[in-house]
């Protein structure tokens, strides 16, 4: 299925397959759909790696799906595809689903965890992001994993928190974070888009940027932008930390793989930290506002190679000439101070003194921490290739993003409406050809084609087609399910109502297909025209019984609706 990508030139579509089915698990089913980006067959036959656009791409089918969903805009193939699969496998539209998880494939994520997060969501309706602590799998493995230990629980317990303070989690790391899609009104009769939101999405989507700020942010730490977006279009709304919820990732085991994380890590700080402290209306007053907080950090993150050495000058210095008097202890004082207090706050919250053991590890280390890494970073500021982080054998330093020459192909957008006709349009060609294939070899020897065959029709295969036409193709079958089957619910009355249309002269020819372009600017945007303007940024879109969504305009005469809007004859 095509859909528009994150890229230039010819790699600005790409296509990807869908498939649906249930994950099994001492005997319980889940319903699962998984996407595989697989490039266009030029990219098959040459690349290594045919259709990878990055982690970022991958964010942005779930995004530019839902926000689609959301606003009833134009799909692409993949989109509408995506849609279909949902509805079969799960019962339900996907203008359902409220909250988005994002894992890590080398992430694992507690038996609680998830039930955590929804929870902080579910009191707290102001929430538009949440994440929980992550600890280290491999802590054992090697020094260079167990300098991150102690690394990894005061970012957490420490930074995270205190910023969760002010509800301004200023990064919500990738491996473990809960997003709400949308947030219900508190009239409750409509919903405000928050992650789905097209600004976000247009934002978050650029792919041809020419500046060294843009690349650190878009290229870098694609995580931490995303909560930058997110804080920025929603001040008001909070980013949070839930340290009831955990999960245990896989960090670098060599230290030439930490410093090709942690420059990504630290160039993405600063850049991120530069956009946000320009928010004037988050929320707190001079000193104890977010963006005080926000200054400081990119403050703390710049001087920090100064400090460590401004530090082991000043313990030479005591050691050379030990303080005899007071005034001249304080100093030191202050010092013992500083480094012993986390161990203190350790011991009286969490009670694990095994910690104490690994912040030693961590001070001895101290270091790289605060002059090699940020040195390293600073001095690689133009290097925005992902290092050796995750690496694959034999992969270069292309992300695939860059220009993959030439022209993309063009990718249809049409609405749900039109691709539904289609699909009906489209089945009940099959259908009569059946039956007159039926017809034609009644009497044939051996003949298979009889409606009384249950291998034949399987409730809509559209592998096959009388035309050849791109109106009509729409996906391959759903997941190899019977969608007539009495285990799945009906499909909504419209969509019969539809059918029925079909053979009464509403079936008439396909709308023009309309392709998706990049603007000038580099964005590849969700729609090129936009959208319906609506006040304070909020969806047209309400709920009503079984989250069937109306829109607030263009209604038809005989108000019937399918699950994302009017369905009246085509235009």
């Amino acid at each position: 299925m095509a859909y528009g990508a994150i890229g230039s030139g010819a790699k600005k579509a790409n296509r990807a397959m869908v498939y649906a089915g249930h994950y099994t698990k001492a005997g319980r089913r889940t319903p699962t759909v998984v996407v595989v980006k697989c490039g266009t067959e030029s990219e098959a036959a040459t690349d290594k790696k045919p259709g990878n656009r990055g982690k970022r791409d991958s964010q942005l089918i779930l995004m530019n799906f839902f926000s689609s969903v959301t606003y009833n805009d134009r799909m692409t193939p993949l989109d509408f595809d995506l849609f279909r699969k949902i509805q079969v496998l799960m019962g339900v539209t996907p203008d359902f689903f409220e909250v988005c998880l994002m894992v890590d494939a080398d992430t694992k994520v507690f038996p609680e965890s998830l039930k955590q997060l929804v929870n902080c969501m579910h009191h707290d309706n102001y929430i538009m992001g949440v994440c929980g602590e992550t600890r280290i799998a491999n802590k054992r493995e090697s020094w260079v994993t167990a300098i991150q230990v102690y690394e990894y629980f005061i970012s957490h317990h420490l930074a995270k928190a205190f910023e969760s303070v002010f509800g301004g989690v200023t990064c919500l790391p990738g491996c473990f974070s809960l997003y709400r899609l949308k947030a219900r009104k508190a009239d409750d009769d409509d919903w405000v888009p928050l992650l789905v939101k097209p600004e976000i999405v247009r934002e978050y989507s650029q792919s041809e940027v020419h500046t060294l700020h843009q690349k650190n942010l878009l290229l870098l730490g694609e995580d931490r932008f995303l909560t930058t977006i997110l804080i920025r279009t929603f001040p008001n709304r909070k980013m949070m930390f839930c340290p009831q919820a955990r999960c245990r990732t896989v960090v670098p085991d060599t230290f030439k793989m930490l410093l090709s994380q942690r420059r990504r890590w630290i160039n993405s700080t600063m850049h991120n930290l530069m956009e946000l402290v320009r928010v004037r209306n988050l929320c707190g007053t001079f000193c104890f506002s977010m963006q005080f907080v926000v200054f400081m950090d990119l403050i703390g993150t710049t001087v920090l190679p100064i400090a460590i050495l401004l530090t082991y000058v000043l313990i030479v210095t005591l050691a050379l000439d030990p303080p005899n008097t007071f005034e001249k202890a304080i100093p030191l004082i202050l010092l013992c101070t500083v480094i012993g207090l986390p161990a203190f706050l350790i011991l009286i919250t969490t009670r694990k003194v095994v910690y104490v053991f690994w912040m030693g590890i961590y001070l001895l280390a101290l270091p790289i921490w605060n002059l090699v890494l940020p040195l390293y970073a600073y001095w690689h500021f133009d290097d925005f290739s992902w290092g050796e982080t995750r690496k694959v054998e034999g992969e270069g330093k292309d992300t695939g993003h860059g220009d993959g020459g030439g022209v993309a192909a063009q990718v249809p957008l049409r609405r749900w409406e039109d691709w539904e006709r289609s699909r009906l349009r489209k089945l009940k060609r099959e259908e009569k050809r059946r039956r007159e294939m039926e017809r034609a070899y009644a009497n044939y020897p051996g003949n298979t084609l009889r409606a009384d065959n249950p291998d034949y029709y399987d409730g809509g295969s559209d592998t096959v087609s009388v035309v050849s036409s791109e109106d009509d193709q729409w996906g391959h079958q759903i997941g190899g399910y019977n969608e007539a089957s009495s285990q799945y619910p009906p499909p909504p009355n419209t969509l019969r109502r539809m059918d029925g249309g079909s053979d009464s002269g509403m079936d008439s020819p396909a709308p023009g297909v309309r392709y998706q372009l990049s603007d000038s600017n580099g964005y590849s945007p969700v729609m090129r025209e936009p959208s319906t303007p609506v006040r304070d940024g909020q969806s047209s879109a309400l709920y009503e019984r079984g989250h069937a969504k109306r829109r607030s305009g263009n209604r038809h005469p005989d108000g019937e609706y399918g699950p994302l809007g009017p369905l009246g004859p085509p235009r």
